[in-house]
């Protein structure tokens, strides 16, 4: 922060007793997953690496970082498939951007199909 430069803080705490003002300017500075999510459109494709396998789908990274779901639902129409079934750990493999949850921070993909 420079000598007379212009911010804008969130001043989320005033205590009148002690005569102290809490300022907080990292609250309006956009984290870097955030970051990552708001350069992403629904509709994009990309390679993405699958990273680890959860109960109802696999978390997979896109090349720029941003991290997203890729539910069972969205790869096969087959009922009692595992996502291991499906996808490797490791595997690098072309999604579609399903959805964007810009407050929650959170990205959901499908399977490109290929014909």
């Amino acid at each position: 922060m420079k000598k007379y430069e212009v911010m804008y803080i969130i001043r989320p705490e005033v205590d009148r007793e002690a005569k102290k003002v809490s300022l907080n300017y990292k609250a309006l500075q956009k984290s870097p997953k955030q970051s990552l999510i708001e350069t992403l459109k629904v509709g994009e494709k990309h390679k993405a690496e699958v990273v680890k396998f959860l109960n109802f789908g696999a978390v997979l990274k896109l090349e720029n970082g941003a991290e997203g779901l890729l539910h069972i639902s969205d790869t096969t129409n087959l009922m009692g498939v595992n996502i291991y079934e499906i996808v490797k750990m490791g595997e690098k493999v072309e999604v579609v951007i399903k959805a964007i949850d810009y407050e929650k921070l959170r990205v959901s993909f499908e399977l490109e199909l290929k014909y």
